[in-house]
């Protein structure tokens, strides 16, 4: 990316659309797309390359018990294919079961690694499926979040994920979450008349700009996106996460320090054996070959003898099994050896709306009063797109759905409305307001919270009580309550 555009924030409006060619009430043609794509990159953070299953089976192998099995299965090999050169007894029984543990253990691994896998990756592109409104050819339409380019003209509104990185050119009452980004728990208020001169301003004063893997909480604005995929600041922030140090588990370096007090353990008994032997052949004369060969043996079936090879696969089993209790309680393990670690914790963090929720609300009941139904309709900036989808506030989406099951046509009503103001919603106002020309007077129609709506209504204290009461009800049922005038 040039300088011009990594310091889009300091740069003029006009010169930054000229820039990038780019008509503010037009959005990107076609070739334009293809000229961005190719000039600036797609809107996709770059991923890793898959781990093959022979990565994966050499990472189960090298992990330390399995090491010292195949170590001891090479040993029990050696000690039978010696013995049978020497015409002795053969246990090959005991070799086959060695490598048929080490077999088990890899393979239910693997499998339940690459399950995990496969399960993560479909997560991984449910989360690419967020949808915005954009300007393209002159017209409005919803764009996956990996078609955006650098260039395009977004139209954004209260609720929306910011996609990519931008600079505003319209903006009214706008304010977005950047929590996730500059850690300030206030939303940032945004405005697209902001001029900055000072290039080193930091990314939380960039009140002109906004930031992918963000959310507006409120307002609605037009962005030009300046930075898409790994020249985001989310991009960047990837990147360093990217070479991150791999670290093990507490029952990896539990089963490391096991093996390893086995190995030396079974070293240091099988030289104290061999060496007791043949000083014992030394003292009654019998010190020949054959002799300090079947000790040699001897002494490495001792090492052999000394590795569990039941605990590799019990392991493995074990946390198998825990995974697909996992599993059923919609949890996901990547690496199989973590499900021991992932027991430990007591309290899990997660963000509802989108992650745990479709964020997709429903009226309960049908609305029949007319005024409402015009209110719903005219009083909104929300759009429902094909397939029902929500296009802006949640709330308003789910009103305009209750609307059209009751026969009114938002598109219709809008058309035929004159507005002469728009109050938008505000966490301060806490109400929206669309004010109407009839003719030679004026209708003001506004939704929000009860408390506000009450208190520019004429009500008597007999009928604002019933109404609290009704509401408290509602709210104990978890709904939302909204007050239309």
């Amino acid at each position: 990316m040039n300088d011009f555009l990594l310091n889009s924030f300091c740069a003029d409006k006009a010169g930054l659309t000229a820039h990038l060619g780019v008509d503010p009430a037009f959005g990107l043609s076609d070739e334009q797309v293809k000229e961005s794509l190719t000039k600036y990159g797609a809107n996709t953070l770059p991923k890793e390359k898959p781990v093959s299953v022979l990565a994966r089976i050499w990472a189960t192998i090298t992990e330390p018990m399995l090491l010292l099995l195949l170590f001891a299965a090479l040993i029990a090999l050696f000690v039978n294919v010696s013995s049978a050169l020497m015409g002795q007894e053969t246990d090959i029984i005991k070799v086959i079961g060695i490598f048929a543990a080490i077999s088990l253990s890899v393979t239910i691994t693997v499998a339940m690694e690459g399950k995990s896998a496969k399960a993560f990756e479909a997560l991984n592109k449910i989360n690419e499926d967020i949808t915005v409104k954009a300007l393209r050819n002159g017209n409005a339409v919803i764009l996956n979040m990996r078609d955006i380019v650098t260039g395009d003209v977004l139209l954004l509104s209260t609720g929306d994920k910011i996609p990519a990185d931008g600079r505003l050119l319209e903006s009214a009452d706008l304010s977005a979450d950047e929590s996730s980004l500059t850690g300030e728990s206030v939303p940032a208020k945004k405005n697209a008349a902001i001029d900055i001169t000072d290039e080193k301003t930091p990314l939380a004063e960039r009140h002109n700009m906004l930031y992918s893997g963000t959310y507006i909480t409120n307002g609605f604005c037009k962005l030009l996106v300046t930075a898409v995929g790994a020249s985001t600041e989310f991009g960047k922030i990837a990147r360093e996460l990217g070479s991150s140090l791999k670290t093990v588990t507490p029952l990896q370096e539990r089963l490391g320090r096991m093996g390893k007090l086995i190995a030396i353990a079974g070293i240091i008994a099988a030289a104290a054996l061999f060496i007791s032997q043949l000083v014992s052949y030394a003292q009654t004369g019998d010190i020949s070959f054959i002799n300090i060969m079947d000790a040699f043996l001897i002494s490495i079936v001792l090492i052999v003898a000394a590795v569990p090879e039941g605990l590799p696969t019990i392991v493995a089993v074990s946390l198998s099994l825990n995974i697909i209790k996992l599993s059923k309680q919609n949890a996901l393990v990547k690496k199989i050896i973590a499900s021991e670690t992932v027991g430990c914790i007591n309290v899990i963090c997660s963000d509802k709306t989108g992650t745990l929720t479709e964020n997709k609300m429903t009226v309960n009941g049908e609305i029949t009063d007319e005024l409402i139904l015009q209110n719903i309709c005219v009083n909104s900036t929300a759009e429902i797109g094909k397939n029902g989808l929500f296009i802006g506030n949640p709330t308003e989406c789910a009103l305009l759905t209750a609307a059209g099951k009751s026969g009114f046509d938002y598109h219709e009503q809008r058309q035929n409305a004159v507005v002469a103001q728009v109050f938008p919603f505000t966490s301060e106002k806490k109400n929206m307001t669309t004010v109407l020309r009839r003719g030679e007077s004026y209708i003001a129609y506004s939704k929000g919270s009860p408390e506000k709506i009450f208190m520019l209504c004429a009500m008597s204290e007999d009928e604002r009580k019933e109404i609290e009461e009704q509401i408290t009800k509602w709210q104990e049922k978890a709904c939302r309550i909204i007050a239309f005038a």
